[in-house]
């Protein structure tokens, strides 16, 4: 994701010469390394560039046995809102995985990253009950997104949601400085957990967390998800001036990540409820 450089411009030229050396040579497994690290590359920074290099890389995924491209595209797609698509893929992934991986450690973290993108249509839904059902019992190691599916189910408690928030507020503090992904990802989700908590204070500190670190390693996918929580408790507080400006902000950086029309967030129930 090219955490602990800001040299960002070098790291996807890297990517781009990987596949322009396999591609001289013919060599399609490398072309799907290269196309796997390039689609990564874009998929918190924009989605519309994403998408177009998962399609190269998809039908190449079919030929080499490269399971992984199948849940990593499908992040995208589910990301922006194309369940039918997303859902299609992690299905491929399956089936590739079920024929190629006997069961050990391989066939296991396929299965995960199934499980999880099954998940994340559930939460993109605003369904938080499926998502934690589905997380249930799956080991998923420094993901803070099993406690904030948790923080929003039915039926939740105050002291659980405390210990959710707790949770992940310990693995945005065991993250390395320069971890700048993990800790966007993981101070969104505590902005969220704190949202459902309606801890304002904590909503706004972990959101601005979020978006430091998010722009510390480019990464507006996440930026964008701690500035919508961000904008939801200056609301909530009577902010306006702020809210106003957070909101402006919100629109600008969901146009950069690839929603059109920006406000509408690919239709994504959880974005919408955090922008309405």
């Amino acid at each position: 994701m090219g955490d602990g450089t800001e040299r960002f411009r070098e790291t996807l030229e890297a990517f781009e010469e990987a596949l322009a050396v396999a591609r001289r040579n013919g060599n399609e497994l490398y072309q799907s390394m290269a196309l796997q690290r390039m689609g990564g590359y874009f998929y918190t920074r924009d989605l519309r560039k994403a998408v177009a290099v998962w399609e190269q890389a998809l039908p190449l995924a079919a030929r080499t046995g490269l399971t992984v491209i199948y849940y990593a595209a499908a992040e995208t797609y589910l990301a922006l809102g194309n369940y039918e698509r997303g859902l299609e893929l992690v299905e491929q992934g399956d089936r590739q995985a079920a024929q190629r991986y006997p069961a050990g450690v391989d066939r296991d973290n396929f299965r995960r990253r199934s499980v999880v993108a099954r998940a994340r249509i559930a939460q993109y839904r605003g369904d938080c009950d499926t998502a934690a059902r589905l997380l249930e019992g799956t080991t998923l190691d420094k993901e803070s997104m099993k406690y904030v599916m948790d923080a929003c189910r039915t039926g939740v408690t105050q002291a659980q949601m405390r210990q959710d928030l707790a949770a992940v507020e310990k693995l945005i503090s065991e993250f390395h400085a320069t971890g700048w992904y993990a800790r966007a990802r993981c101070a969104a989700d505590g902005a969220l957990a704190a949202l459902h908590l309606g801890d304002w204070a904590g909503v706004k500190r972990l959101a601005r967390l979020g978006i430091d670190a998010a722009r510390q390693g480019w990464h507006p996918l996440y930026e964008l998800q701690s500035l919508l929580a961000l904008r939801a408790a200056q609301r909530a507080l009577h902010e306006t001036a702020a809210a106003e400006e957070t909101g402006r902000l919100v629109l600008e950086t969901a146009g950069k990540v690839g929603f059109a029309p920006a406000e509408r967030f690919g239709e994504r129930n959880d974005l919408m409820r955090l922008w309405e």
